[in-house]
């Protein structure tokens, strides 16, 4: 089995010759009698290979640290998507529908992952996350504060 890029959390128009080449090798790996998997990064994007509409299904989903900045583990144009935003879940299905469906992938290949942290060190401190989290105390402790 061959894995090949797909994407690695770069905007959509931004790959797309690249994803096509994909696409073809996969069809000629599947002629030739081979299995062939994608090579999928979900857990990040570059902000600056996004289109205006992937920005704006984004906004207000990025991963964001106990001193209220965006997780970066590659630099300042890079950001961890946060899985509770429902716009990075859509992006996620999207692209596991595209590669599946279109593609015909045998595999995907989910690389990083990064979802949150270590308590501290880096989980996502974002709105949704923050609720959730209180939810879940709630939850498990009720609200008897006693």
């Amino acid at each position: 089995m061959a894995i090949i890029p797909y994407d690695c959390g770069h905007g959509e128009k931004f790959i797309e010759d690249d994803v096509q080449r994909s696409k073809a090798f996969i069809e000629l790996a599947h002629q030739n009698g081979l299995k062939a998997g994608a090579y999928f990064r979900p857990d990040i994007v570059w902000i600056e290979t996004l289109s205006d509409k992937e920005l704006a299904e984004l906004e207000g989903g990025f991963q964001i640290d106990s001193t209220g900045r965006f997780i970066q583990p590659f630099g300042s144009s890079q950001r961890n998507v946060c899985y509770h935003h429902p716009g990075a879940l859509a992006r996620f299905k999207r692209h596991i529908r595209r590669a599946i469906v279109e593609l015909k992938t045998d595999m995907l290949h989910l690389d990083g992952m990064i979802i949150g942290g270590y308590e501290g060190s880096g989980a996502c401190r974002c709105p949704l996350c923050v609720a959730d989290f209180r939810k879940f105390l709630l939850e498990r402790y009720g609200h008897n504060r006693e």
